[in-house]
């Protein structure tokens, strides 16, 4: 989902006590190339944290429903709001 200049992804398994291995390799290394509809480039990850990540989570949770489920779901694991600084990032026409 569009985050200002930035995309940003819910790093959820589905309220599983883990994340998701793609977000274990974010944390490894930030620096990615991501291709999405509509796009492709370079970008950097980071945690969105604090108040970031509940305005970013409600975003998403009004744009996809299925993850209120997965907030009550949540067996300990705080669902996680990765925001992606699009650096060399081309838009298709």
């Amino acid at each position: 989902m569009h985050a200002g200049g930035d995309l940003a992804v819910i790093a959820s398994k589905g309220g599983a006590p883990r994340h998701p291995g793609w977000y274990q390799n974010l944390v490894a290394d930030p620096c990615v190339c991501l291709q999405c509809r509509g796009g492709a480039g370079e970008c950097v990850a980071r945690e969105a944290k604090g108040e970031e990540r509940e305005r970013l989570f409600a975003k998403a949770k009004l744009l996809y429903s299925t993850y209120a489920a997965h907030e009550l779901r949540d067996s300990g694991t705080r669902v996680v709001a990765a925001r992606f600084r699009l650096r060399r990032f081309r838009w298709n026409s």
